[in-house]
């Protein structure tokens, strides 16, 4: 019998079938060879029973996990552009040169890469969000407190783009703790011991099904074990087609599809200086260089992604003139 073609689950169900089932168990302990092998049988399924549910438990976690990384990348890079363009929109709108070259050194101190920051690895963009933290002046978060988008300032967002960043890396690292735990790098202890299980189970059961004729048992109840366990697995070979190992869940599975971060050659964003210079060739709003639509329509855009739940971007009277 092709065992190795069963999940684990299934497994789970036919051991406990043999152990559980009071008028099976009755029949195969009342022979001394019965009862010694439904002893070896009560042992493999609690072993394989104890490492499905601890697998079961951190496939939960990874999904779980994958889920939030997704929710954290959305409102960093949310926050990035929101500012950005908010600052653009300004830029475009302010007739003061003065102005201008504030909010244009403003803007490359916390974009030195321009919005290129919100294609970058998971990595990378927490460790960019740390080293923002560190550079950025109390006169600089002065100045993001003094500019208004409706409720809000753009130091409160640029404190949610950071916090974001920051909690991006510590949970790509607990992913990656549980990826390693849970074998899916290939040599963790839960993938062996998982495995180790399932071929444990595997032997016994084919003890088990080798010693049924010494048992002595019904020809119904000898029928029903072997009929139940031939049927399990021809609908497990008629589910795959080739007989292969079963894809519920076992090892080297990745039901969180787990995806590497990109950009492993990626500069140190704690490397990276801001070039005050260089947002000046971005005035006109459309900020070319950094990979967003220049032209007509481009301030429109900064606008949009600005203001998006309709709130009006000023300048406090005290700082520039209202955009």
């Amino acid at each position: 019998m092709n065992l190795n073609s069963l999940s684990t689950n299934v497994m789970l169900h036919h051991s406990a079938l043999w152990a559980e089932d009071a008028e099976l168990r009755a029949q195969i302990t009342a022979t001394p060879v019965g009862a010694a092998i439904l002893t070896l049988v009560e042992q493999a399924h609690q072993r394989l029973s104890t490492q499905s549910e601890r697998r079961r438990l951190l496939d939960v976690s990874l999904v779980s996990l994958t889920e939030l990384i997704a929710e954290l990348d959305a409102i960093h890079d949310s926050m990035a552009r929101a500012i950005h363009g908010a600052i653009d929109v300004l830029i475009t709108a302010s007739g003061d040169s003065a102005e201008i070259g504030a909010l244009s050194q403003l803007k490359g101190m916390l974009f030195p890469e321009g919005l290129a920051i919100v294609q970058r690895s998971h990595a990378y963009e927490a460790g960019a969000a740390r080293a923002l933290e560190r550079r950025v002046t109390k006169a600089e978060l002065a100045r993001l407190a003094d500019i208004a988008v409706g409720r809000h300032t753009l130091a409160d967002w640029f404190r949610r783009w950071v916090d974001a960043g920051k909690a991006l890396g510590e949970r790509v690292h607990e992913r990656a703790a549980l990826i390693e735990r849970s074998g899916r790098g290939g040599t963790g202890v839960e993938q062996i011991d998982t495995r180790a299980a399932r071929n444990e189970w595997i032997g016994v059961a084919q003890t088990f099904l080798g010693a049924l004729g010494h048992m002595k048992l019904p020809a119904e109840s000898t029928e029903r074990i072997l009929g139940s366990l031939q049927d399990s697995i021809a609908q497990a070979l008629r589910g795959r087609g080739d007989g292969a190992v079963p894809d519920d869940g076992e090892p080297g599975d990745d039901p969180g599809d787990v995806e590497p971060d990109p950009g492993g050659d990626e500069p140190d964003p704690g490397d990276i200086e801001p070039d005050p210079g260089a947002p000046g060739a971005e005035l006109s709003g459309g900020g070319a260089g950094d990979g967003e639509p220049s032209g007509p329509g481009a301030g429109q855009t900064a606008l949009a992604e600005a203001g998006a739940d309709g709130e009006l971007i000023a300048l406090r009277p005290d700082r520039s003139p209202a955009a």
